[in-house]
């Protein structure tokens, strides 16, 4: 009872929409949450369209999954407090729509001046224009960042291809290792030598790939290993990637996936927003998939993004050979993990 009671505490005092699951029903819900409509005693199984089976084999650390609120879809993050799972549903933020327009306007500028160091590199041996145009690179990521976080879960028909994501991971995996050693870590692949078709939208999921990369080397000591894993269990894929950092203190498990935080031993970085893992979320959602953050006995954090293999979405979708290029970048290695690549990479972009 007395535990019961702290945790009504908990919910009242948080701002965000939150309630309490025990034995599959909601059993409190603080006042932001009862404004949208969540009432006690209701079953959390039929607020879960997609992700069900990772819910309940759920048993720690934090899990993302999507919740369907009177027709709209809303991420919630999950965790577990004396024995009740405590749901903290995100609420969309009144200045998106504004910060995406500021995206756009910016991304715009920093491809110009992108565009004149290119020029201006071969010219010359000065190292600090090395410097100068990683840093621009960065900044164009965090634009991108922005913008995609303000379009969190959302995609289009068209966006979406049928591909076999086995050779689209092999594929970036290829690319990836040569960066991943210039930061003096090991990439360790293991990915089924098999063809599992599934739709895809293709740059939401190479954004979150490179996203836990970087965050995996961000988290690590010197001379670390990331280790990116594919597996199929029944009609669903899950995509991990595990490093042997220090972990994810206990206390910032539930704000992982809120915008603009960065997370200690998860995205340690003095580069970025914090987005990260939003772009992580937004890629699970999109899906109708699941992120599940947990802390493995050897030490180290392992994030899991479940893929259900969908076959309604099917109908309508581009075709695989219209390769969507969203960074305006020959190698998006060099955007996405630009926090962490030395200068000498951007000396001189052929």
């Amino acid at each position: 009872m007395k535990e019961q009671k702290e945790t009504v505490h908990m919910l009242e005092l948080m701002m965000m929409p939150a309630f309490s699951v025990h034995e599959g029903r909601i059993l409190y819900a603080n006042q932001a949450a009862r404004q949208l409509m969540i009432q006690p005693d209701t079953e959390i199984a039929v607020l879960i369209p997609h992700g069900l089976q990772e819910y309940l084999a759920f048993s720690e650390g934090c899990l993302f999954l999507t919740l369907q609120l009177s027709g709209n879809t809303i991420g919630a993050c999950v965790t577990k407090v004396n024995g009740t799972d405590i749901f903290v549903l995100e609420q969309e933020q009144s200045d998106l729509r504004t910060l995406a327009l500021a995206a756009q306007s910016l991304r715009n500028s920093i491809a110009d001046l992108i565009s004149l160091t290119d020029q201006t590199l071969p010219e010359s041996d000065d190292p600090n224009l090395a410097r100068i145009n990683r840093k621009l690179v960065q900044l164009k990521r965090q634009v991108l960042n922005m913008a995609d976080a303000s379009r969190y879960g959302t995609s289009s028909p068209n966006r979406m291809c049928v591909i076999d994501v086995c050779t689209f991971l092999d594929e970036l995996a290829q690319r990836v290792a040569p960066q991943v050693e210039a930061t003096g870590m090991t990439l360790l692949v293991s990915i089924p030598n098999e063809r599992i078709l599934c739709p895809i939208d293709e740059e939401k999921l190479e954004r979150a790939v490179y996203n836990l990369i970087s965050n995996a080397i961000k988290a690590n000591g010197p001379q670390g290993t990331v280790a990116l894993t594919l597996s199929k269990k029944g009609r669903t894929l899950y995509l991990s990637v595990q490093d042997n950092g220090c972990g994810i203190p206990t206390e910032t498990l539930g704000s992982i996936f809120t915008r603009y935080q960065r997370q200690p031993g998860l995205e340690s970085s003095e580069n970025g927003l914090g987005l990260g893992m939003v772009i992580v979320r937004a890629a699970a959602a999109v899906h109708g998939g699941t992120v599940l953050i947990t802390q493995p006995p050897e030490g180290g954090t392992r994030v899991i993004l479940s893929i259900p293999i969908r076959t309604d979405l099917y109908s309508e979708m581009r075709s695989p050979t219209l390769r969507i290029d969203y960074a305006g970048e020959k190698d998006h290695g060099l955007l996405e993990l630009s926090d962490v690549l030395p200068p000498s990479f951007y000396a001189k972009r052929d």
